[in-house]
């Protein structure tokens, strides 16, 4: 379901080929309208953003990043080496941190010494990602626990067409001695904001 009105924003932008673009998604808003009705979200834009276009989706408080494929990517059959495909994932979920909890990934590892490791995957590679292809991640969470949280992945290309979905489990740890502990309020709230059942 798409929420009318000014619903919701998010904007980050990094510029190197080996990080991550986020594209600026305005859910349930017309294109020609967005520059007026950003502004009747409430959210700052930071300065010195770039819009990358507009892709209406269904889930209303998706993180929505993206990325090239570039040549270290590949494997002998000219297509994205599988295990690159979950290494871009890995990018992608740090980068979700700041846009759910407004928190880096590092400082949050490192100074507060909580981090999330990952439990259990299930994964479906639906279509082949090839040279100079775009990523287009749409990243939520579909369940939050006491000590764990379910994300989900769906990897578009340029064309829109799925080609790689997955969900991943989890597990809040204490850094220090890498031992389960309960998801800090602190965070848990903006996990919460980005809680969405399905597509």
């Amino acid at each position: 379901m798409v929420i009318g009105g000014p619903a919701a924003i998010r904007t980050r932008v990094t510029g190197s080929a080996n990080q991550c673009d986020i594209q600026a998604t305005l859910w349930g808003l017309n294109p020609p309208n967005y520059a007026r009705d950003i502004s009747a979200t409430g959210f700052a834009v930071r300065r010195k953003a770039r819009f990358h276009g507009y892709m209406p989706i269904g889930i209303c408080m998706a993180v929505n990043l993206q990325r090239r494929v570039d040549y270290p990517m590949l494997d002998s059959a000219n297509i994205a080496y599988f295990p690159r495909i979950y290494d871009l994932a890995h990018r992608f979920f740090e980068e979700c941190w700041d846009e759910m909890c407004e928190i880096s990934y590092p400082e949050m590892i490192e100074q507060r010494r909580v981090g999330f490791p990952v439990v259990h995957i299930e994964t479906d590679f639906i279509s082949p990602l090839r040279y100079g292809d775009t990523v287009h991640a749409h990243i939520w969470i579909e369940k939050v626990g006491t000590k764990s949280c379910t994300w989900a992945y769906r990897f578009y290309n340029q064309d829109r067409e799925l080609v790689w979905s997955s969900s991943q489990v989890t597990v809040c740890v204490n850094m220090d001695n890498l031992e389960p502990i309960r998801i800090p309020d602190w965070l848990r709230s903006g996990l919460e904001n980005h809680l969405e059942s399905g597509e």
